[in-house]
């Protein structure tokens, strides 16, 4: 038979470890939305001016003379290849951070749930995650055709994207501590600021390739097209 002296203590336990995670949950949660690690987010770019539209009333004579045509435009193959090296690097950089995204994005809802396992688990995934990601990136190939100008702004992004990536990891390892139950000022500011500089870097690394692509000449639609590949119908 359980004495009440065992009892007591085991109620006393009890009572601690509860107190322990609401402190912890308390803390957490004014940082919930902060933790909301967005997916690396397709290219933003402007749309095209609309073209000028041609008054219905306008007479013949009012109309400018057509243009002459003009010679066809000459293939530049280097043009062409730096191009191809561009798009598949964009391609390349999605499929990297792929799962990572997918993890850090994962989080937010676990720790809404309030159960510290799932949430520990979730942190886990996303730390293994998004470990290999930035020296992956480092390891891109800059296209041999870019200009100087803007061959060292393809390597500052490609600096910028794997810095992101650390910052993420780094994130997800300090908020496994957190829930591991060391909440201290400290590591709660540490854990802050790593998914602040990881929110802000997934955009200024997007932008980046989204630049040095369009000065490789890929097009808006080239860009959309591999930012959300079109999924094939099933056949009927």
């Amino acid at each position: 038979m359980v004495s009440d002296e065992q009892l007591a203590k085991w109620a006393e336990e009890a009572r601690l470890r509860a107190s322990r995670n609401r402190r912890i949950w308390l803390i957490l949660g004014p940082i919930i939305a902060v933790l909301a690690f967005s997916a690396i987010v397709g290219p933003y770019l402007p749309a095209p001016p609309p073209a000028a539209e041609v008054p219905v009333d306008a007479s013949p004579s009012s109309m400018p003379p057509s243009p002459s045509p003009s010679p066809a435009p000459t293939v530049d193959p280097e043009r062409v290849r730096t191009k191809m090296e561009m798009l598949t690097s964009y391609a390349l950089l999605m499929a990297t951070v792929k799962d990572c995204d997918a993890a850090s994005s994962a989080l937010e809802p676990e720790l809404k749930r309030g159960d510290p396992i799932r949430a520990y688990r979730a942190a886990e995934v996303a730390e293994s995650a998004c470990l290999p990601v930035a020296s992956k990136i480092r390891d891109f190939e800059v296209p041999d055709g870019l200009d100087e100008k803007n061959e060292d702004e393809f390597k500052t992004t490609l600096e910028r994207c794997a810095d992101t990536y650390v910052e993420r990891w780094n994130a997800a390892g300090t908020l496994k501590s957190v829930i591991d139950g060391e909440a201290r000022v400290s590591t709660m500011a540490e854990l802050q600021r790593s998914t602040e500089r990881a929110q802000s870097g997934v955009m200024l690394c997007s932008l980046g390739f989204v630049s040095a692509a369009m000065s490789a000449g890929v097009t808006q639609a080239e860009l959309e097209a591999l930012a959300s590949p079109k999924t094939p119908s099933p056949a009927r």
